[in-house]
């Protein structure tokens, strides 16, 4: 325990399943679902296949881009900008009364 808080965070990080950990059984029912679609003969299987792939597809698609970082909101942008705004007219106003 005589570990410090870091080295322990780094151990835990290391022993933590990655993101690849859970996309590695999708991307494989999905190579699988390709193989079965190019050999499926009637209209109905080739459907049902192509809406399960679509799915797995989509959930990989997403989860690939939840690692990105998230924009700041519509609102937060307006309140930095307005936040900034009202320093540069503080420091404005500052400058035009010296105490």
């Amino acid at each position: 325990m005589g570990d410090s808080i870091e080295e322990q965070i780094r151990k835990i990080q290391a022993s933590a399943p990655t993101i690849e950990y859970y996309l590695a059984p999708r991307r494989a029912r999905i190579a699988e679902l390709q193989r079965e679609l190019a050999k499926a003969k009637t209209r109905p299987k080739r459907q049902a296949i192509s809406r399960e792939l679509k799915k797995h597809i989509k959930y990989v698609s997403l989860t690939g881009s939840r690692k990105r970082e998230k924009r700041p909101s519509a609102r937060q942008l307006k309140r930095q900008k307005a936040e900034e705004e009202k320093l540069a007219w503080l420091v404005r106003k500052a400058g035009k009364n010296p105490p």
